[in-house]
């Protein structure tokens, strides 16, 4: 999932733009599509935060200890 989070509205519309299944279908699938890219977004920010605070503290103890 690296090089930039997908557009899941756009490849939901690819996806289901020639098919013949209803409207309701296709909302289903994007709200699902949706869903999936929040859990994305936060498992990507907690990855972000976690790494930061190990470089803070990496970076406070080397110091403290130098």
């Amino acid at each position: 999932m690296c090089g930039g989070l997908v557009d899941f509205d756009e490849s939901a519309e690819l996806v289901l733009g020639n098919s013949t299944s209803s409207d309701l279908a296709k909302l289903k699938y994007i709200a699902m599509l949706k869903r999936r890219q929040k859990i994305v977004n936060t498992i990507n920010t907690n990855r972000i935060i976690r790494n930061q605070l190990i470089k803070h503290h990496y970076w406070q103890h080397k110091s403290s200890a130098g």
